[in-house]
């Protein structure tokens, strides 16, 4: 059970960094790719520019994961998926974001969880009211000012920096995504670049930093994460992106299992899906996000 904690700590993490890339600023692309004049850089820099002038977004979240795992002899089936929505406003800075998770492991079964969150201004500061057991008790804490602009995020901001200081993405030309013409951006992403990523978004990532790194050891230099990124062609918004963490799952968990004197031959991890998807689908249309009097009386606000 410990290693599979460190897998959903994984998991987790490489969430957090998927919506940091969309903050900064499988595959769900379909069709023969497009050619196209632009550059990457030129995509990017479009795709800022755009994103200046959004005021709000909403986006569709999933992640999928099953995988087999086989030590000694005894095999493990995990299979994990968490569905959500997030919105997000800029004036003022506000989030929500509503997420299902549902899990089965081995001994613990299936388990379910929803999660909802707020992320408010209130006077001068932010407040954060969440709830983990599907609405029946919330909690409210105070965050800083920059804490709630990371949750809130800018799709799209911080990519052109990125590129220029070495991420290793690619224009691979142009795809459809969900019904839409986009450019595809494309990278095997290591996971010192999934560090520049985090460190991009802010300083509060730190232990999520330390986590990713105790997590992955020795081996984490050789774990990759494949990126692609799709840019609506017609606006340069960020209209999604996904991250196949299949590689990173594998030599992650194998490693763990390694790190407590089990041989590699011993060690099976077979992974049908890992894949985390962000597809937004609309800018400019959330209207005001406001936290209900209930759940402010259930917060003790």
């Amino acid at each position: 059970m410990k290693n599979l904690k460190k897998a959903f700590a994984l998991i987790l993490i490489t969430a957090l960094a998927a919506l940091s890339v969309s903050a900064c600023k499988g595959n769900g692309g379909s069709g023969s790719k497009g050619e196209t004049n632009e550059t990457i850089e030129s995509v990017l820099e479009k795709m800022e520019a755009a994103t200046k002038e959004v005021k709000s977004s909403e986006a569709d979240y999933n992640l999928d994961l099953k995988m087999l795992i086989k030590v000694q002899g005894m095999s493990m089936d995990m299979v994990m998926n968490m569905t959500g929505v997030t919105k997000g406003t800029t004036d003022p800075n506000a989030a929500y974001i509503d997420m299902d998770m549902n899990i089965e492991v081995p001994v613990a079964g299936a388990q379910n969880q929803k999660m909802e969150a707020y992320v408010v201004p209130e006077g001068d500061e932010y407040v954060m009211y969440s709830t983990s057991d599907g609405g029946e008790s919330w909690s409210a804490v105070t965050v800083d000012a920059s804490q709630a602009q990371e949750m809130v995020g800018e799709s799209g901001q911080g990519m052109v920096d990125l590129y220029k200081n070495g991420l290793p993405i690619e224009l691979q030309g142009t795809e459809k995504f969900e019904g839409t013409d986009c450019f595809l951006i494309t990278g095997d992403i290591g996971i010192d670049d999934l560090t520049k990523i985090m460190e991009k978004v802010g300083s509060s990532q730190e232990d999520s930093l330390s986590s990713l790194e105790g997590l992955v050891g020795e081996t984490g230099e050789d774990i990759v994460y494949h990126l692609s990124m799709y840019v609506n062609t017609s606006d340069y918004t960020l209209k999604g992106l996904s991250v196949d963490m299949k590689d990173a799952m594998d030599k992650a968990l194998k490693a763990s299992f390694e790190s407590q004197g089990l041989s590699a031959d011993s060690v099976e991890i077979v992974t049908d899906a890992a894949e985390i998807k962000v597809v937004y689908t609309s800018y400019n249309s959330v209207d005001e996000i406001t936290v209900p009097d209930d759940v402010k009386a259930a917060a003790g606000r």
